[in-house]
């Protein structure tokens, strides 16, 4: 499975204040804690150093992935010897839904961040190609510089997989639907065609021509498919919206 890196790009490129390095001991220990009691899988990602901590319950034997009680040390925020399981399909929508819940906790403050989750239902299959339904967390946690630091990512067994993906507040029991027709719409339909013409390889000003707007608008919607889809550049932009399915 191929990492998203507009997430990579937002999440690894800020610029953390150490200090809330502090706290990592307490989640690692929760984390432990919660993939032996579930017999599920905690994922434990510090953004500050690039490091991932997974714990390995139940779910990690049924997967063929590791021994209960495992600790697996990632040098990378993504765990990826997990997603490798996840069906296809799936993983498209955690990736989109991921980046969606980013952008709705980066306009909390960080006192209210930590309050929500975004929960997904997934596919994962093992050695032998059996599925299991997997119940899917995430919660970010945000420094006070509204900085997100620190990942907690949490897959366990489930019976029946969610109706549809949502951004659940822990605290008060509110519930934000994440349809995938939400998830498709992160880019406006302008950006959806300014990014057609730049994958088709017409330059700014041809673009502003071709659909009648000013170069300075062009520009402005290159800006936001750059800073929605958290890509470097727009050849990176192209890539992900087709295979995000975005465009």
């Amino acid at each position: 499975m191929n990492i998203d890196p507009r997430l990579n790009e937002q999440l690894l490129s800020q610029d953390f204040n150490h200090k809330d390095a502090e706290n990592t001991d307490r989640f690692l220990s929760l984390a432990k804690a919660y993939a032996i009691t579930e017999n599920a899988i905690a994922v434990v990602s510090n953004l500050q150093v690039n490091v991932s901590h997974v714990f390995y319950g139940g779910l990690g034997e049924r997967l063929g992935i590791a021994k209960r009680g495992d600790v697996h040390v990632l040098d990378t925020i993504w765990e990826e010897e997990i997603f490798c399981h996840i069906h296809p399909d799936d993983f498209v929508r955690k990736q989109l839904g991921e980046l969606h819940f980013y952008h709705f906790i980066k306009e909390k403050v960080p006192a209210e961040s930590s309050d929500y989750m975004f929960v997904s239902g997934l596919r994962m299959s093992d050695a032998e190609g059996q599925w299991s339904s997997v119940l899917h967390r995430i919660r970010y946690f945000s420094s006070d510089d509204r900085k997100v630091w620190l990942a907690l990512c949490l897959y366990s067994f489930t019976h029946t997989l969610p109706v549809e993906d949502c951004i659940l507040n822990t605290a008060g029991g509110s519930c934000i639907p994440v349809s995938t027709a939400t998830l498709h719409h992160i880019l406006s339909t302008r950006e959806k065609d300014v990014l057609r013409l730049i994958r088709y390889g017409l330059s700014s000003k041809m673009i502003a021509d071709k659909l009648s707007i000013s170069i300075f608008t062009v520009n402005r919607h290159r800006q936001n498919i750059l800073e929605k889809l958290h890509c470097a550049n727009s050849a990176e932009a192209c890539h992900r919206a087709e295979e995000l399915r975005i465009i």
